[in-house]
């Protein structure tokens, strides 16, 4: 499956059945900032989207963890850093939007 389907698989949650291909979405990704912040967008997006199956939903948000500590790992600049802080708070607050959501 080519990367670009792959990530829209993922997004839109349409092999709910198939955790192992955040997995391997997750460790055949670039080492750098941009593919590391992307990963988190698509997972934190899909996590919070209602259309999306909720165990769907929750497996994305039991693997967010893995960009976001990439991007721990390749902050270098204030700058990034800064970004990192304001990605951490989207975290929190759509942690509980979803949590809300998937009781």
């Amino acid at each position: 499956m080519r990367m670009s389907t792959l990530l829209e698989t993922i997004r839109h949650g349409r092999q709910p059945d198939s955790p192992d291909l955040i997995i391997r979405w997750l460790e055949s990704a670039p080492d750098n900032w941009e593919s590391a912040e992307c990963q988190f967008y698509v997972l934190i997006e899909a996590a919070q989207d209602e259309l999306v199956p909720a165990h769907w939903r929750r497996t994305c948000l039991d693997h967010i963890h893995r960009p976001l500590t990439r991007l721990y790992r390749l902050a270098e600049t204030e700058y990034q850093q800064s970004c990192l802080r304001c990605l951490r708070y989207e975290l929190a607050i759509t942690s509980q939007y979803a949590a809300a959501s998937l009781r």
